[in-house]
């Protein structure tokens, strides 16, 4: 169990075609508490272990640039809404393995 702070960044984004758009860079925060969970067991005393761990990650507390949406010019200079990126949701993980010890 732990606690983070992280920083996702999308780069400027040009759309053309029906219209033309120009989104600048923007970035959003987020804290995440990740949990993990693992067992190991060995196979072969003192040789060879088997292992498995999972992880799960829940973000909260997301704010920032990134979620909102923004006001750019098109191309005949009318003001166009492009949305905000989705918030990150919870990413989960699982791994599973054989080890030799030395």
């Amino acid at each position: 169990m732990g606690i983070g702070w992280g920083r996702t960044l999308a780069s400027a984004l040009r759309a053309s075609g029906k219209q033309t758009l120009l989104v600048p860079e923007r970035a959003a925060v987020f804290v995440e508490v990740p949990l993990s969970l693992g067992v190991r067991y060995e196979l072969i005393e003192n040789w060879l272990v088997a292992n498995v761990a999972a992880n799960v990650a829940f973000v909260g507390n997301q704010s920032g640039e990134l979620l909102s949406p923004y006001r750019t010019p098109g191309k005949d200079g009318t003001l166009v809404t492009v949305g905000g990126f989705p918030t990150l949701g919870t990413s989960w993980a699982a791994l599973a393995g054989l080890g030799i010890l030395l």
